[in-house]
Protein backbone atom coordinates (compact mmCIF):
# COMPACT_ATOMS: atom_id res chain seq x y z
CA UNK A 1 0.00 0.00 0.00
CA UNK A 2 0.67 3.54 -0.58
CA UNK A 3 1.01 6.18 2.05
CA UNK A 4 0.01 9.65 0.84
CA UNK A 5 1.84 12.96 2.26
CA UNK A 6 1.07 15.35 0.93
CA UNK A 7 1.55 15.00 -3.05
CA UNK A 8 4.36 12.56 -2.50
CA UNK A 9 3.60 9.27 -2.73
CA UNK A 10 5.26 6.73 0.39
CA UNK A 11 5.33 3.12 -0.09
CA UNK A 12 5.13 1.33 3.25
CA UNK A 13 5.99 -1.84 4.32
CA UNK A 14 2.71 -3.35 5.40
CA UNK A 15 3.48 -4.09 9.16
CA UNK A 16 4.32 -0.53 9.92
CA UNK A 17 1.08 0.39 8.92
CA UNK A 18 -0.75 -1.49 11.51
CA UNK A 19 1.94 -0.25 14.60
CA UNK A 20 -1.61 1.64 15.64
CA UNK A 21 -3.77 -2.11 16.31
CA UNK A 22 -0.83 -3.99 17.18
CA UNK A 23 0.19 -1.11 20.72
CA UNK A 24 -3.49 -0.99 21.50
CA UNK A 25 -3.58 -5.30 21.32
CA UNK A 26 -0.26 -5.10 23.21
CA UNK A 27 -2.55 -6.08 26.32
CA UNK A 28 -4.83 -8.23 25.14
CA UNK A 29 -7.63 -5.70 25.45
CA UNK A 30 -9.21 -4.48 22.46
CA UNK A 31 -9.33 -0.78 21.57
CA UNK A 32 -13.14 -0.37 21.70
CA UNK A 33 -12.86 -1.20 25.77
CA UNK A 34 -9.92 0.51 26.95
CA UNK A 35 -12.89 3.37 28.10
CA UNK A 36 -14.52 0.98 30.25
CA UNK A 37 -11.84 0.23 32.69
CA UNK A 38 -12.23 2.50 35.73
CA UNK A 39 -9.32 2.96 38.13
CA UNK A 40 -11.00 3.26 41.64
CA UNK A 41 -8.91 4.38 45.12
CA UNK A 42 -11.28 2.77 48.35
CA UNK A 43 -9.52 4.88 50.98
CA UNK A 44 -11.37 7.71 52.08
CA UNK A 45 -10.10 11.59 51.79
CA UNK A 46 -8.72 12.05 55.60
CA UNK A 47 -6.60 13.94 57.54
CA UNK A 48 -2.89 12.96 58.42
CA UNK A 49 -0.09 13.60 61.00
CA UNK A 50 3.38 14.92 59.65
CA UNK A 51 5.38 11.39 59.84
CA UNK A 52 1.92 9.47 59.35
CA UNK A 53 2.15 6.51 56.80
CA UNK A 54 -1.10 4.46 54.79
CA UNK A 55 -1.20 2.31 52.17
CA UNK A 56 -4.06 2.69 49.39
CA UNK A 57 -6.23 0.27 48.60
CA UNK A 58 -6.62 0.45 44.72
CA UNK A 59 -8.98 -1.77 42.32
CA UNK A 60 -9.53 -1.68 38.30
CA UNK A 61 -12.57 -3.00 37.40
CA UNK A 62 -13.83 -3.22 33.20
CA UNK A 63 -12.20 -5.48 31.56
CA UNK A 64 -9.43 -8.17 31.78
CA UNK A 65 -6.16 -7.58 30.97
CA UNK A 66 -2.29 -8.95 31.62
CA UNK A 67 -1.39 -5.58 32.20
CA UNK A 68 -2.99 -3.49 34.92
CA UNK A 69 0.41 -1.68 36.34
CA UNK A 70 -0.75 1.33 38.23
CA UNK A 71 0.58 5.06 38.26
CA UNK A 72 0.75 6.97 41.13
CA UNK A 73 0.97 10.44 41.53
CA UNK A 74 1.22 13.47 43.87
CA UNK A 75 0.56 16.86 43.56
CA UNK A 76 2.73 18.11 46.04
CA UNK A 77 5.47 15.85 47.11
CA UNK A 78 6.56 18.63 49.81
CA UNK A 79 2.80 17.07 51.49
CA UNK A 80 2.47 13.84 50.04
CA UNK A 81 4.64 11.28 48.97
CA UNK A 82 3.54 7.71 46.85
CA UNK A 83 5.21 5.31 45.93
CA UNK A 84 4.79 2.75 43.01
CA UNK A 85 2.89 0.55 45.14
CA UNK A 86 0.63 2.70 46.88
CA UNK A 87 2.03 3.79 49.57
CA UNK A 88 1.46 7.22 51.11
CA UNK A 89 3.96 9.28 53.29
CA UNK A 90 3.04 12.27 54.57
CA UNK A 91 5.69 14.97 54.75
CA UNK A 92 4.57 18.57 55.59
CA UNK A 93 1.97 20.72 56.43
CA UNK A 94 -0.94 21.45 53.60
CA UNK A 95 -3.25 19.88 51.28
CA UNK A 96 -2.28 17.38 48.76
CA UNK A 97 -4.20 15.10 46.06
CA UNK A 98 -2.73 12.02 45.01
CA UNK A 99 -4.02 10.24 41.56
CA UNK A 100 -3.90 6.62 40.41
CA UNK A 101 -3.83 5.69 36.60
CA UNK A 102 -3.51 2.76 34.33
CA UNK A 103 0.25 3.17 32.61
CA UNK A 104 -0.50 1.05 29.73
CA UNK A 105 -4.49 3.14 29.58
CA UNK A 106 -4.60 6.65 29.52
CA UNK A 107 -7.76 7.03 28.27
CA UNK A 108 -9.01 4.58 31.58
CA UNK A 109 -10.76 5.93 33.95
CA UNK A 110 -8.67 7.71 36.76
CA UNK A 111 -9.02 8.50 40.20
CA UNK A 112 -7.78 10.48 43.45
CA UNK A 113 -8.26 11.14 46.82
CA UNK A 114 -7.12 14.01 48.72
CA UNK A 115 -5.30 14.52 52.16
CA UNK A 116 -4.63 16.98 54.70
CA UNK A 117 -1.74 17.08 56.71
CA UNK A 118 -1.28 18.18 59.87
CA UNK A 119 1.66 18.94 62.14
CA UNK A 120 0.63 16.73 64.95
CA UNK A 121 -1.57 15.11 67.49
CA UNK A 122 -3.02 18.39 69.76
CA UNK A 123 -6.11 18.80 72.46
CA UNK A 124 -7.33 22.04 71.92
CA UNK A 125 -10.53 20.83 74.96
CA UNK A 126 -11.73 18.66 76.82
CA UNK A 127 -15.28 18.39 78.40
CA UNK A 128 -15.76 17.81 81.65
CA UNK A 129 -12.82 17.29 83.19
CA UNK A 130 -14.02 16.41 86.65
CA UNK A 131 -15.62 12.83 86.00
CA UNK A 132 -16.27 9.39 87.53
CA UNK A 133 -14.97 5.83 86.63
CA UNK A 134 -17.38 5.06 83.56
CA UNK A 135 -18.74 8.61 82.78
CA UNK A 136 -18.09 9.81 78.99
CA UNK A 137 -15.94 12.98 78.58
CA UNK A 138 -15.44 14.70 74.75
CA UNK A 139 -11.99 15.53 73.43
CA UNK A 140 -11.74 17.87 70.80
CA UNK A 141 -8.57 18.27 68.34
CA UNK A 142 -6.24 16.85 65.66
CA UNK A 143 -5.62 13.51 64.94
CA UNK A 144 -7.75 11.90 67.69
CA UNK A 145 -8.71 8.78 65.56
CA UNK A 146 -8.83 5.96 67.85
CA UNK A 147 -7.12 3.40 65.33
CA UNK A 148 -4.12 5.64 65.16
CA UNK A 149 -3.62 6.18 69.03
CA UNK A 150 -1.03 4.00 70.17
CA UNK A 151 -1.74 5.35 74.10
CA UNK A 152 -5.13 7.14 75.24
CA UNK A 153 -5.02 6.72 79.12
CA UNK A 154 -5.92 8.49 81.81
CA UNK A 155 -3.71 8.78 85.04
CA UNK A 156 -2.02 5.80 83.55
CA UNK A 157 -4.93 3.49 82.66
CA UNK A 158 -6.21 2.49 79.77
CA UNK A 159 -8.66 4.39 78.39
CA UNK A 160 -11.72 2.92 76.40
CA UNK A 161 -13.15 5.41 73.48
CA UNK A 162 -16.97 5.39 73.04
CA UNK A 163 -16.94 7.30 69.76
CA UNK A 164 -14.81 9.19 66.96
CA UNK A 165 -15.74 11.65 64.99
CA UNK A 166 -13.51 13.14 62.30
CA UNK A 167 -12.55 16.79 60.63
CA UNK A 168 -14.95 17.36 57.75
CA UNK A 169 -11.57 18.19 55.07
CA UNK A 170 -13.60 20.44 53.62
CA UNK A 171 -14.17 22.50 56.70
CA UNK A 172 -10.51 24.66 57.61
CA UNK A 173 -11.35 24.95 61.33
CA UNK A 174 -13.02 21.45 62.25
CA UNK A 175 -11.63 19.31 64.54
CA UNK A 176 -11.80 15.81 65.45
CA UNK A 177 -13.93 14.83 68.16
CA UNK A 178 -13.51 11.74 70.47
CA UNK A 179 -15.57 10.76 73.54
CA UNK A 180 -13.98 8.17 75.96
CA UNK A 181 -14.78 6.50 78.96
CA UNK A 182 -13.11 7.36 82.09
CA UNK A 183 -10.96 4.41 83.13
CA UNK A 184 -11.52 3.04 86.70
CA UNK A 185 -8.16 2.99 89.08
CA UNK A 186 -7.53 6.68 87.96
CA UNK A 187 -5.95 8.34 90.75
CA UNK A 188 -7.97 12.16 91.64
CA UNK A 189 -4.89 14.16 90.20
CA UNK A 190 -4.37 13.00 86.87
CA UNK A 191 -3.39 13.23 83.24
CA UNK A 192 -5.52 12.14 79.54
CA UNK A 193 -2.63 11.64 77.70
CA UNK A 194 -2.31 10.57 74.14
CA UNK A 195 0.35 9.18 72.15
CA UNK A 196 -0.13 9.09 67.84
CA UNK A 197 1.72 6.42 66.28
CA UNK A 198 3.61 8.76 64.52
CA UNK A 199 5.61 9.69 67.88
CA UNK A 200 3.72 13.18 68.66
CA UNK A 201 1.75 12.99 71.88
CA UNK A 202 -0.04 15.45 74.25
CA UNK A 203 -1.52 15.83 77.25
CA UNK A 204 -4.61 17.47 79.60
CA UNK A 205 -5.31 17.60 83.62
CA UNK A 206 -7.88 15.65 84.67
CA UNK A 207 -9.96 15.60 88.07
CA UNK A 208 -11.14 12.00 89.16
CA UNK A 209 -14.16 11.57 91.70
CA UNK A 210 -13.00 7.84 92.96
CA UNK A 211 -16.78 6.75 92.07
CA UNK A 212 -18.34 5.39 88.77
CA UNK A 213 -21.28 7.58 87.30
CA UNK A 214 -23.94 5.09 88.87
CA UNK A 215 -23.00 5.38 92.84
CA UNK A 216 -24.46 5.61 95.34
CA UNK A 217 -26.38 2.33 93.92
CA UNK A 218 -25.02 0.23 96.89
CA UNK A 219 -28.13 1.02 98.97
CA UNK A 220 -30.62 2.49 96.19
CA UNK A 221 -31.15 1.19 92.88
CA UNK A 222 -29.82 3.50 90.03
CA UNK A 223 -32.78 4.05 87.90
CA UNK A 224 -31.77 3.10 84.04
CA UNK A 225 -35.54 3.86 81.74
CA UNK A 226 -36.28 1.33 78.14
CA UNK A 227 -35.88 1.42 75.90
CA UNK A 228 -31.81 0.95 77.13
CA UNK A 229 -28.83 2.12 75.21
CA UNK A 230 -26.18 1.67 77.65
CA UNK A 231 -23.22 0.07 77.17
CA UNK A 232 -19.94 1.16 79.54
CA UNK A 233 -16.95 -0.97 79.94
CA UNK A 234 -15.79 0.81 83.12
CA UNK A 235 -17.57 0.37 85.62
CA UNK A 236 -16.59 0.05 89.31
CA UNK A 237 -16.55 -2.10 92.86
CA UNK A 238 -15.26 1.08 95.17
CA UNK A 239 -13.20 -0.22 97.75
CA UNK A 240 -15.37 -2.12 100.47
CA UNK A 241 -18.34 -1.97 98.19
CA UNK A 242 -18.87 -5.09 96.55
CA UNK A 243 -22.30 -4.37 95.25
CA UNK A 244 -23.84 -2.21 92.89
CA UNK A 245 -27.63 -2.25 92.34
CA UNK A 246 -29.73 -1.46 89.74
CA UNK A 247 -33.14 -0.86 88.54
CA UNK A 248 -34.35 -1.26 85.12
CA UNK A 249 -38.55 0.74 84.24
CA UNK A 250 -40.81 1.18 81.75
CA UNK A 251 -40.01 -2.40 80.41
CA UNK A 252 -42.06 -3.35 77.49
CA UNK A 253 -40.59 -6.11 75.05
CA UNK A 254 -37.43 -8.54 75.03
CA UNK A 255 -34.42 -6.97 76.38
CA UNK A 256 -30.53 -8.80 77.72
CA UNK A 257 -28.18 -7.94 80.18
CA UNK A 258 -24.44 -8.76 79.68
CA UNK A 259 -21.90 -8.14 82.46
CA UNK A 260 -18.18 -8.88 82.03
CA UNK A 261 -16.42 -8.42 85.67
CA UNK A 262 -13.03 -7.50 85.99
CA UNK A 263 -11.79 -10.89 87.25
CA UNK A 264 -9.22 -12.93 88.28
CA UNK A 265 -9.11 -11.72 91.62
CA UNK A 266 -7.30 -13.92 94.11
CA UNK A 267 -9.93 -15.76 95.78
CA UNK A 268 -12.66 -14.21 94.35
CA UNK A 269 -16.27 -14.59 93.48
CA UNK A 270 -18.96 -13.21 92.01
CA UNK A 271 -22.61 -13.32 90.86
CA UNK A 272 -25.20 -11.07 88.30
CA UNK A 273 -28.85 -12.00 89.55
CA UNK A 274 -31.96 -10.11 87.77
CA UNK A 275 -34.74 -10.20 90.46
CA UNK A 276 -38.08 -8.56 91.57
CA UNK A 277 -37.81 -4.99 92.54
CA UNK A 278 -36.68 -5.21 96.47
CA UNK A 279 -37.30 -2.72 98.64
CA UNK A 280 -34.26 -2.73 100.47
CA UNK A 281 -30.56 -4.45 100.07
CA UNK A 282 -31.11 -6.79 102.54
CA UNK A 283 -34.84 -7.98 101.43
CA UNK A 284 -35.43 -11.19 100.33
CA UNK A 285 -35.74 -11.90 96.80
CA UNK A 286 -39.10 -13.11 95.74
CA UNK A 287 -38.01 -14.53 92.45
CA UNK A 288 -34.53 -14.05 90.91
CA UNK A 289 -32.49 -15.59 88.00
CA UNK A 290 -28.49 -15.46 88.76
CA UNK A 291 -25.33 -16.93 87.18
CA UNK A 292 -24.30 -18.84 90.23
CA UNK A 293 -25.50 -21.61 92.07
CA UNK A 294 -28.69 -19.57 93.32
CA UNK A 295 -32.19 -18.76 91.99
CA UNK A 296 -34.69 -17.50 94.40
CA UNK A 297 -38.37 -18.48 93.73
CA UNK A 298 -40.88 -17.25 95.85
CA UNK A 299 -38.48 -16.27 98.69
CA UNK A 300 -36.53 -19.56 98.73
CA UNK A 301 -33.53 -20.68 97.46
CA UNK A 302 -33.45 -22.88 94.91
CA UNK A 303 -29.62 -24.67 94.17
CA UNK A 304 -29.01 -25.34 90.02
CA UNK A 305 -25.83 -27.00 91.11
CA UNK A 306 -22.94 -25.04 88.98
CA UNK A 307 -21.11 -22.03 89.65
CA UNK A 308 -20.40 -20.11 86.11
CA UNK A 309 -17.37 -17.89 86.79
CA UNK A 310 -14.53 -17.91 89.69
CA UNK A 311 -11.44 -16.66 89.22
CA UNK A 312 -9.67 -16.45 86.06
CA UNK A 313 -11.80 -19.27 84.59
CA UNK A 314 -14.36 -16.63 83.27
CA UNK A 315 -11.66 -13.70 82.77
CA UNK A 316 -13.20 -13.33 78.74
CA UNK A 317 -16.70 -14.85 79.67
CA UNK A 318 -19.47 -12.39 79.04
CA UNK A 319 -22.59 -13.59 81.39
CA UNK A 320 -25.71 -12.86 79.15
CA UNK A 321 -29.67 -12.59 80.33
CA UNK A 322 -31.82 -12.35 77.06
CA UNK A 323 -35.41 -12.27 78.64
CA UNK A 324 -38.24 -12.30 75.53
CA UNK A 325 -40.82 -10.02 75.95
CA UNK A 326 -41.17 -9.98 80.12
CA UNK A 327 -44.97 -9.96 82.31
CA UNK A 328 -43.49 -7.22 84.32
CA UNK A 329 -42.63 -3.86 83.75
CA UNK A 330 -39.70 -3.00 85.89
CA UNK A 331 -36.67 -5.72 87.25
CA UNK A 332 -33.42 -5.55 89.47
CA UNK A 333 -29.79 -6.10 88.20
CA UNK A 334 -27.48 -6.93 91.12
CA UNK A 335 -23.63 -6.98 90.72
CA UNK A 336 -21.64 -7.99 93.63
CA UNK A 337 -18.25 -9.65 94.51
CA UNK A 338 -18.01 -12.16 97.22
CA UNK A 339 -15.61 -10.01 99.74
CA UNK A 340 -14.79 -6.23 99.78
CA UNK A 341 -11.93 -5.35 97.70
CA UNK A 342 -9.18 -3.10 98.40
CA UNK A 343 -9.34 -0.98 95.09
CA UNK A 344 -11.45 -0.25 92.45
CA UNK A 345 -12.29 -3.72 90.43
CA UNK A 346 -13.92 -2.47 87.33
CA UNK A 347 -16.47 -4.46 85.31
CA UNK A 348 -18.69 -3.74 82.03
CA UNK A 349 -22.29 -3.82 81.29
CA UNK A 350 -24.04 -3.49 78.62
CA UNK A 351 -28.23 -3.64 78.99
CA UNK A 352 -30.08 -3.74 75.25
CA UNK A 353 -33.36 -3.76 73.48
CA UNK A 354 -34.31 -7.10 72.29
CA UNK A 355 -33.47 -10.71 72.63
CA UNK A 356 -29.22 -11.22 72.18
CA UNK A 357 -28.53 -14.77 72.31
CA UNK A 358 -26.05 -17.13 69.98
CA UNK A 359 -29.37 -19.18 70.12
CA UNK A 360 -33.11 -18.06 69.37
CA UNK A 361 -35.41 -18.59 72.17
CA UNK A 362 -37.15 -22.22 72.69
CA UNK A 363 -41.18 -22.33 72.54
CA UNK A 364 -40.91 -22.49 76.46
CA UNK A 365 -39.46 -19.18 76.67
CA UNK A 366 -40.07 -17.03 78.69
CA UNK A 367 -39.21 -19.48 81.74
CA UNK A 368 -36.10 -18.45 83.00
CA UNK A 369 -38.33 -17.48 86.67
CA UNK A 370 -40.12 -20.08 89.01
CA UNK A 371 -43.15 -17.14 88.25
CA UNK A 372 -42.91 -17.87 84.28
CA UNK A 373 -42.68 -21.53 84.76
CA UNK A 374 -44.29 -23.62 81.91
CA UNK A 375 -47.16 -25.81 83.33
CA UNK A 376 -46.03 -29.47 82.71
CA UNK A 377 -48.56 -32.65 81.93
CA UNK A 378 -47.48 -36.31 81.44
CA UNK A 379 -46.44 -36.99 78.83
CA UNK A 380 -44.66 -34.37 78.08
CA UNK A 381 -41.46 -33.71 74.82
CA UNK A 382 -40.25 -30.71 73.98
CA UNK A 383 -36.79 -29.29 72.47
CA UNK A 384 -35.46 -26.61 74.61
CA UNK A 385 -32.19 -24.14 74.20
CA UNK A 386 -29.93 -23.72 76.70
CA UNK A 387 -29.33 -19.64 74.72
CA UNK A 388 -26.90 -18.58 77.10
CA UNK A 389 -24.79 -19.74 80.41
CA UNK A 390 -27.11 -18.23 82.62
CA UNK A 391 -30.52 -19.78 81.45
CA UNK A 392 -32.71 -21.96 83.30
CA UNK A 393 -35.82 -23.49 82.06
CA UNK A 394 -38.59 -23.64 84.89
CA UNK A 395 -40.98 -25.95 84.80
CA UNK A 396 -43.88 -26.81 87.02
CA UNK A 397 -46.53 -29.22 87.83
CA UNK A 398 -48.64 -31.53 90.56
CA UNK A 399 -49.28 -34.67 91.51
CA UNK A 400 -52.25 -36.36 93.09
CA UNK A 401 -53.37 -39.30 93.81
CA UNK A 402 -50.49 -41.50 95.58
CA UNK A 403 -47.06 -41.34 94.71
CA UNK A 404 -45.36 -41.60 91.16
CA UNK A 405 -42.06 -42.45 89.42
CA UNK A 406 -41.11 -38.88 87.70
CA UNK A 407 -38.88 -40.22 84.63
CA UNK A 408 -36.36 -37.73 82.63
CA UNK A 409 -34.86 -38.72 79.27
CA UNK A 410 -32.44 -35.88 78.28
CA UNK A 411 -30.67 -35.35 74.79
CA UNK A 412 -28.32 -32.81 74.14
CA UNK A 413 -28.78 -32.66 70.71
CA UNK A 414 -25.47 -30.63 70.10
CA UNK A 415 -23.26 -31.39 72.71
CA UNK A 416 -20.71 -34.13 73.33
CA UNK A 417 -22.57 -35.76 76.29
CA UNK A 418 -25.85 -35.01 77.43
CA UNK A 419 -24.61 -34.99 81.45
CA UNK A 420 -23.99 -31.70 80.35
CA UNK A 421 -27.34 -31.04 80.87
CA UNK A 422 -28.82 -31.07 84.45
CA UNK A 423 -31.94 -31.33 85.81
CA UNK A 424 -33.33 -30.60 89.33
CA UNK A 425 -36.69 -30.99 90.53
CA UNK A 426 -38.14 -29.21 93.57
CA UNK A 427 -41.47 -29.61 96.03
CA UNK A 428 -42.76 -26.47 96.50
CA UNK A 429 -42.25 -26.83 100.33
CA UNK A 430 -39.72 -25.03 102.80
CA UNK A 431 -36.93 -26.88 104.42
CA UNK A 432 -34.37 -25.05 106.49
CA UNK A 433 -30.70 -26.41 106.92
CA UNK A 434 -27.47 -25.18 108.60
CA UNK A 435 -28.85 -24.13 111.53
CA UNK A 436 -25.71 -24.89 114.03
CA UNK A 437 -21.95 -25.76 113.78
CA UNK A 438 -22.21 -25.82 110.47
CA UNK A 439 -22.98 -22.16 109.80
CA UNK A 440 -25.96 -19.98 109.01
CA UNK A 441 -29.46 -21.52 108.41
CA UNK A 442 -30.46 -21.13 104.74
CA UNK A 443 -34.69 -21.42 104.09
CA UNK A 444 -34.74 -23.65 100.56
CA UNK A 445 -37.15 -25.22 98.41
CA UNK A 446 -36.92 -29.04 98.98
CA UNK A 447 -34.53 -30.82 96.60
CA UNK A 448 -35.40 -34.08 95.46
CA UNK A 449 -32.70 -36.82 95.35
CA UNK A 450 -32.49 -37.69 91.46
CA UNK A 451 -31.71 -41.50 90.56
CA UNK A 452 -29.11 -41.79 87.53
CA UNK A 453 -30.36 -44.69 85.28
CA UNK A 454 -27.67 -47.26 85.02
CA UNK A 455 -28.90 -49.00 81.78
CA UNK A 456 -29.28 -45.46 80.08
CA UNK A 457 -27.16 -42.42 81.17
CA UNK A 458 -29.25 -39.94 79.36
CA UNK A 459 -32.55 -40.46 81.48
CA UNK A 460 -32.77 -40.19 85.37
CA UNK A 461 -35.69 -40.68 88.21
CA UNK A 462 -37.56 -39.82 91.24
CA UNK A 463 -40.40 -40.64 92.75
CA UNK A 464 -42.40 -37.58 94.09
CA UNK A 465 -45.51 -38.20 96.35
CA UNK A 466 -48.79 -35.85 95.86
CA UNK A 467 -47.39 -31.95 96.21
CA UNK A 468 -46.76 -29.50 93.61
CA UNK A 469 -43.09 -29.24 92.30
CA UNK A 470 -40.83 -27.35 90.28
CA UNK A 471 -39.10 -29.43 87.50
CA UNK A 472 -35.32 -26.79 86.58
CA UNK A 473 -33.21 -27.73 83.41
CA UNK A 474 -30.13 -26.10 83.05
CA UNK A 475 -26.64 -26.59 81.91
CA UNK A 476 -23.61 -27.61 83.82
CA UNK A 477 -20.68 -26.02 81.81
CA UNK A 478 -20.46 -21.99 80.75
CA UNK A 479 -21.42 -23.11 76.97
CA UNK A 480 -24.59 -22.61 75.01
CA UNK A 481 -26.67 -25.54 73.95
CA UNK A 482 -28.82 -25.34 70.91
CA UNK A 483 -30.89 -27.87 70.88
CA UNK A 484 -31.83 -30.13 73.80
CA UNK A 485 -34.39 -32.40 73.69
CA UNK A 486 -36.68 -33.58 76.95
CA UNK A 487 -39.48 -36.10 77.29
CA UNK A 488 -40.93 -36.56 81.17
CA UNK A 489 -43.54 -38.81 82.16
CA UNK A 490 -45.68 -39.34 85.69
CA UNK A 491 -45.99 -43.56 86.17
CA UNK A 492 -48.24 -44.62 89.47
CA UNK A 493 -45.71 -46.32 91.69
CA UNK A 494 -47.52 -49.43 92.01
Amino acid sequence: RNLHVGRVAMSVPRGILVLGAVIALACGLPTEQVSQLQVDIKNAGQRLVVGQRLTLTTVVSGAESADLRLRYVSSDDDVVRVDAEGGVLATGVGEATVSASLLAFEQAGQDSVSFVVVEGVAIDEVSPTVVRFGEVFTMVGTALNPDELIVLAVGGWPAPAASYTPADPGVPASRDTLRVFTPTGSAVSSKLVVLHRTGGSASWPMTIVPQDLYEPNDSVPARLSAPFAIDNPQLAFEPADAFDWYRLVDITGSFTVEVKLGLPLEGQFGRVTLAAPRLSRDETLRWGASDDEIQYCRGLRATKGRAVFVNDDATDQVLSFPILDPAFDSVDVIVELEGDPVEPVPYQMAIREGYVSDFPPDAYEENDYCEAATPLTSPFSGSLSIDSNSDADWFSFSITGGDHLLTIARQCVRCASSAFVDVTVFRDTVVTTGAGASGPSRTHLNQLPIVILEEDGEDVQVVVPPGDYFLLVHNEFYRSLEQVDLQVTFDPVP
